[in-house]
Formats: C-alpha cells, structure tokens, sequence
C-alpha cells in the first residue's frame, strides 16, 4: 500500500538538450498522475538551459505512476518543439512510508528510443502524518501503564 503525501520535485536544468532553437526558450511540463506543473520559458543560446522551479504533487492513493517530464522548445509562431521526454519512478521513493529524499540526479531525456540529452531533478516525499496510527500508539502505551 502506497502512503498518502506531498511529492515535492526540484527541476534544476538541462544538459545537451538536442534539436533545441538557438536561441530558444525552453520550458518543462512535470505531470504525474491529473496534476501538472510547467516552469516558465528560459531563453537560451545553447543546450543547457537552467530552470530552477520546485513543484509539488499529491500522493493520494495506491496506484503509483512514473513522474513525467516533457522538455519543450517553444517557437516564436506558436509552434513548439518536443525535443523530448523523460519518465522518472518514485515508486523506490514512497515504498518505505517515510520521508525521503533523492538528490540532484541526472536522468536520460528521450525523444523516441534515443536519449538527446539530460535534465537534473531532485525529489523528496513528505509523508501525511497518520493520526490514527499515534492514537493506537497512545493507547497501546496507557493499556502497559
């Protein structure tokens, strides 16, 4: 059973990021579950833009899904790029039901089979706190008194 909580992402930026505009503005669009956050446009001449956000999702049931992240150019005439995507599992994140933490790492951005870049994101799972779980813990604790 999955815990219920706050999953908390830190998209620090891009690495190599192929078939991008240059110059361009490059946006993500983090998605897991209904929920989806999208940081803001950065303009950049090369292949590594930094973005810098930090977003949170809602944990709510039992059925964990991959993080998604889209890495999107987007064009002057309103035609934006899709130079790629990445899918992350948290699953290892939430399996204990404590909070957890993932550092800066780099994950693989693909477009297709083949990888065009990276991106670094952190994560960390802030569990709901259970009070049904301390009431019995209180309980038990005055039944051994």
């Amino acid at each position: 059973m999955a815990p219920r909580g706050m999953l908390e992402i830190f998209i620090f930026g891009g690495r190599g990021l192929k078939n991008t505009d240059k110059p361009g503005n490059i946006y993500c669009i983090a998605s897991y579950k209904d929920e989806e956050n999208r940081t803001e446009p950065v303009e950049c001449d090369n292949s590594d833009p930094e973005w810098n956000e930090k977003f949170q999702f809602t944990i709510a049931d039992d059925d964990i899904d991959d993080l998604k992240i889209q890495v999107i150019d987007e064009d002057e005439n309103g035609n934006d790029d899709d130079p790629g995507y990445c899918s992350i599992s948290i699953e290892g994140l939430l399996e204990t039901g404590y909070k957890a933490d993932i550092e800066g790492t780099e994950y693989e951005v693909f477009r297709g089979d083949e990888a065009y870049g990276d991106i670094t994101v952190s994560m960390a799972f802030f569990p709901e706190e259970n009070n049904d779980d301390e009431e019995q813990e209180d309980q038990e604790e005055q039944e051994d008194e």
